[in-house]
């Protein structure tokens, strides 16, 4: 189940068509059938936490199924569709097990214990959660862009512009 708040109706709808695509590419069909994304849309994300966007595991399940993603808004919209699938790389690095977040900043990626703090000095450009995320979000956004104007060639309806 996805839900989405904030932002247009067009962005919206936008968000949610990009978001079910995103989620074909990165999670099987049994694994789609238990989540649950909230994607909030916020205006003031950038503003308040100097972040593009977030993706919070609710943690009441081991690996967790529910996730808060929120994006940042005052850009263009092709961004929002790059920020929205990048974090959807993070739910599915989650919800599969390859990312965990524990106590005190530290972080297990495919069963390697990371300390974000010390240990390992990780720095955010440094950490391969991220390089999986920038660069795998990243050609998901594109071809979720290429697949809509293919779909506009065929007089299919697309939602909003890019």
């Amino acid at each position: 189940m996805v839900t989405v708040e904030g932002g247009d109706e067009v962005l919206q709808e936008q968000v949610f068509d990009a978001c079910f695509f995103f989620m074909r590419e990165l999670f099987s069909s049994q694994m789609m059938k238990n989540l649950k994304i909230k994607i909030i849309l916020n205006d003031d994300l950038y503003k308040e936490e100097d972040i593009y966007g977030y993706c919070e595991p609710e943690v009441s399940s081991s690996p967790p199924r529910k996730f808060e993603i929120a994006v940042y808004t005052k850009q263009r919209p092709s961004r929002i569709i790059y920020d929205l699938a990048h974090e959807m790389v993070h739910a599915k690095q989650y919800a599969t097990g390859e990312l965990v977040d524990l106590i005190n900043d530290e972080t297990r990626w495919h069963g390697e214990l990371i300390d974000c703090n010390t240990h390992d000095n990780v720095e955010y450009w440094d950490a391969p959660w991220e390089w999986e995320a920038h660069g795998r979000g990243h050609g998901l956004g594109a071809k979720w862009k290429r697949l809509r104007k293919r779909a506009q060639w065929r007089g299919e309806k697309v939602i909003g512009k890019l």
